[in-house]
């Protein structure tokens, strides 16, 4: 039976993980601290067909990645607490931008089904479709957005994974070569490796003579309880120059995410953050001034210089694949990298 090590219990390595485990020919080793991980902290949106990012192959990836999750709900029995599609209402404060969106929806519609109905929608419409708000912007409504709880998430397809035989070790590890695992006192050394530690991947390559383009940004959510407020099945909303809007089950509501630089791996939650977070979606929700601040999350994504996500054998005749960089499209692109 060969053996397979994966450092890195994020979204690529759960993932990995869950789909290596399947395979009774492989012994899945996964070594993960959890420590400052971006998914665990991470409330997704899976809806790349309305950004405006120029880059086509990570469009591509993203896309793919969302058509992915269909099958990746029927393989798992993802259940509506960790993957919940309710659309996705992108704002625009000028109309012409707003005509702009829909065709670029509509362009990308022909190559992708899983972007589902596309359509205009008015503040009104806006407020129709989400009693929470109120919006003086129109924007694009897509049928195919989905929100993830990524905890949950990648607790799931990690337990899965364990009931197919996988081991777990909560370590913080290092390698000693290529394909050797050291912690505490134990050598391990596997067949094939999987390096998925996010913004740790520079310092865990760094002991064997690679450069890793890859540093860590500091990302903050804020969840809100909303009383006497319903918001089961609400789209997310994604306003124009303003925090995202995630409503969950239970008058939950997350803001966020905070995209902070050379914070290097802090984890404490900052007041100014925090507050800005409050005003933001208090410019569309007021009764979040008011409402009670049930959760503030902090975790810590891996991005490069050019934005865009890596993964690949590390060397032409290595049995390590090493995979980051994802920054904060992981849980769009993650599932498709790690499978």
């Amino acid at each position: 039976m060969k053996t397979v090590g994966i450092i890195g219990g994020g979204i690529i390595g759960a993932t990995a993980a869950y789909y290596l485990a399947q395979q009774t020919n492989l012994q899945v080793t996964l070594f993960d601290d959890a420590h400052g991980q971006a998914t665990k902290a991470a409330s997704g949106i899976i809806s790349p067909w309305l950004s405006k990012r120029r880059n086509k192959r990570w469009y591509n990836l993203a896309s793919y990645g969302a058509e992915l999750y269909q099958q990746l709900v029927a393989d798992a029995n993802l259940d509506e607490s960790i993957y919940e599609q309710t659309g996705t209402i992108v704002t625009r404060k000028d109309s012409n931008a707003v005509n702009e969106l829909y065709e670029l929806a509509v362009s990308r519609s022909m190559n992708s089904s899983a972007i589902g109905t596309i359509k205009k929608v008015t503040s009104a419409d806006i407020m129709a479709m989400m009693p929470i708000v109120n919006c003086t912007e129109s924007g694009i409504y897509v049928s195919g957005g989905a929100k993830i709880n990524g905890q949950k998430l990648v607790d799931h397809l990690i337990s899965a994974a364990e009931s197919k035989g996988m081991s777990t070790i909560r370590k913080r590890v290092m390698l000693s070569s290529d394909n050797e695992v050291t912690f505490d006192n134990n050598r391990i050394k596997f067949d094939s490796l999987v390096l998925a530690p996010g913004a740790f991947l520079k310092e865990l390559l760094m002991p064997l003579g690679y450069k890793v383009d890859i540093r860590p940004q500091k990302g903050q959510l804020v969840d809100f309880k909303l009383a006497d407020w319903d918001t089961d099945r609400l789209p997310v909303m994604m306003p124009e120059s303003e925090n995202d809007i995630i409503p969950f089950k239970g008058g939950i509501i997350t803001i966020g995410a905070t995209h902070e630089n050379d914070q290097g791996f802090d984890l404490e939650p900052t007041d100014p953050e925090i507050l800005a977070l409050t005003q933001s979606g208090g410019k569309f929700i007021p009764q979040l001034n008011s409402a009670a601040q049930i959760a503030i999350r902090v975790g810590t994504r891996g991005y490069t210089s050019d934005f865009a996500p890596f993964f690949g054998q590390l060397t032409p005749d290595s049995k390590v694949f090493v995979a980051g960089g994802l920054g904060s499209s992981g849980l769009t692109t993650g599932p498709i990298i790690g499978k």
